[in-house]
């Protein structure tokens, strides 16, 4: 289903991936919610993560039926949960944090949703006293990337189809002691999740 979506978006980073294009791609979707600018370029440094959510003894929910991959993917149903954590020691300023998931929804998402009822993938950066430093957060929203190949910004993406959600971060300057990644799932949208990377890009 296709609906608009009710958002306050309006960022540097939106408005110059817009410049000169006369239709949506990847970038302009990506970054209208991260607000982020998505490189054009980069040099893959290492592998910091990869989950395919094969041991589902670290987990409650799951599936053997919808799955990208292997012999199992991981349900979310009413839970907004970190997936991962990254120590500092493991980034560098300046450089780029590339996260890769796939996702598969069965629920759909009404119409005229408010940008904060809306599932979200984020990258959170936590100070020492394990707080959010909200300012440096980023986020995109992983059901417009299944069964929407022309990335358009308005789209509510298609049920029962995996999408690749992929999305690049910056690593800020600030005094961060980690970084989270999670998914925030404030109206229990079911769906599924599997094979999810996260790469070190400068």
């Amino acid at each position: 289903s296709k609906g608009l979506l009710i958002t306050n978006f309006s960022s540097a980073a939106y408005y110059y991936h817009m410049l000169w294009q006369t239709k949506s791609n990847h970038n302009i979707l990506t970054s209208r919610a991260s607000k982020q600018i998505q490189p054009s370029e980069t040099k893959l440094i290492d592998t910091l993560y990869f989950e395919n959510f094969e041991d589902t003894s670290s987990f409650t929910q799951f599936s053997n039926e919808i799955k990208k991959s292997g012999n199992y993917s991981r349900k979310l149903q009413g839970e907004s949960i970190v997936l991962h954590s990254i120590p500092k020691a493991s980034l560098v300023s300046g450089r780029y944090i590339k996260v890769t998931l796939n996702c598969f929804f069965t629920d759909n998402i009404p119409r005229f949703t408010a940008v904060w009822d809306l599932p979200y993938m984020y990258v959170q950066w936590m100070d020492q006293a394990d707080q959010p430093m909200n300012k440096y957060e980023s986020g995109i929203y992983p059901f417009q990337y299944c069964g929407n190949p022309n990335f358009s910004i308005y789209s509510h993406g298609v049920l029962n189809t995996w999408g690749q959600v992929s999305y690049y971060v910056r690593i800020p300057n600030g005094p961060f002691t980690k970084a989270n990644l999670g998914i925030w799932n404030p109206k229990n949208a079911h769906f599924y999740i599997d094979d999810l990377t996260e790469e070190l890009h400068e």
